[in-house]
């Protein structure tokens, strides 16, 4: 057992963030439905890996897949845990009301524009974590003029998933002393925070932020006091 997780580190990181998820929803089940459908809608955002494997980063994949259930791991427990982060700061219950033609409307109006914009950004030279991070900067202004409930509590809880993904890297440096080979230097800023690079710190701060928020808008989410 131990010789496998020592070969597939991405996939033990997974499995640390989605334990992690599974923790906070036994210890706050009024937000347990908010971090549950936050990583199911989280998960299917894996089909994009393709585009970060081997320019932004080459980790070692189970089955030699490209998207393998690593990602979806990662997908679902991040999706998750930023909610989770956001819902500390949050007085009251986060209710999502599912109506159907709402969040299909939010949903493909949302994702269609901000792939379009990152595809476009990556074919004209622009770094794929740059184009993701400028889409995600677009968006977040996009639901915050549209949308205002969360308001500054998304930030806040951006600041939170940061110090636990953040955490959870430095974790596994430590039990994988190999983990920061799978980046590719040669493709980054060459800056880091903490050791850990750049990107990821700034990928986490702004994943933290827009996810909770585009939860919410998507579901037509309220706060219950």
């Amino acid at each position: 057992m131990y010789g496998f997780m020592n070969n597939y580190p991405y996939f033990g990181m997974s499995l640390i963030i989605c334990i992690s998820l599974f923790i906070c929803m036994f210890f706050f089940p009024s937000q347990r439905r908010f971090m549950l459908f936050s990583g199911l809608l989280s998960t299917p955002f894996c089909l994009y890996e393709f585009l970060f494997i081997p320019v932004y980063w080459k980790p070692v994949q189970l089955f030699g897949l490209i998207v393998s259930p690593s990602d979806i791991l990662f997908s679902f427990a991040t999706g998750g845990m930023a909610c989770a982060a956001t819902s500390l700061f949050v007085k009251g219950k986060i209710v999502l009301n599912f109506i159907f033609l709402i969040f299909l409307r939010r949903f493909l109006i949302c994702t269609v524009i901000g792939l379009c914009l990152c595809f476009t950004l990556w074919v004209y030279g622009v770094k794929i974590m740059t184009s993701v991070l400028i889409c995600i900067l677009v968006g977040f202004i996009f639901i915050s003029l549209r949308y205002r409930e969360l308001g500054i509590k998304s930030l806040l809880g951006a600041l939170g998933f940061v110090l636990f993904y953040a955490s959870i890297l430095k974790l596994c440096y430590v039990i994988w002393p190999h983990f920061y080979i799978q980046w590719n230097f040669n493709d980054l800023w060459e800056l880091s925070f903490v050791g850990l690079p750049l990107e990821e710190i700034i990928w986490a701060f702004a994943f933290g932020a827009i996810w909770p928020k585009f939860m919410v808008y998507t579901f037509n989410g309220t706060i219950v006091r």
